[in-house]
């Protein structure tokens, strides 16, 4: 997965900021703060803080900058509180 994101990174840096975080070292407290139960996972947060993007396991590239895009268009609704 990591090609993939780099590829993106590449493609969004002026606008999106990457971190990379490794679950069971420097992210932990992270990991567990965002409710995460698998790996690798992938998380878009807003400068606001809310999060409008998520999804666990290996994904494709479109998938990631489709939400990548939508994501700066503000065209991803909230999470619901199912």
């Amino acid at each position: 997965m990591q090609p993939i994101v780099n590829g993106l990174e590449d493609m969004y840096n002026e606008d999106v900021s990457f971190v990379y975080l490794n679950a069971t070292m420097d992210g932990a407290d992270i990991y567990d703060a965002l409710s995460l139960r698998g790996h690798p996972a992938y998380v878009i947060i807003l400068p606001d803080g809310t999060e409008v993007f998520r999804l666990l396991g290996a994904q494709e590239e479109t998938t990631l900058s489709d939400a990548i895009e939508d994501a700066l268009q503000n065209e991803i609704p909230p999470p619901s509180d199912n």
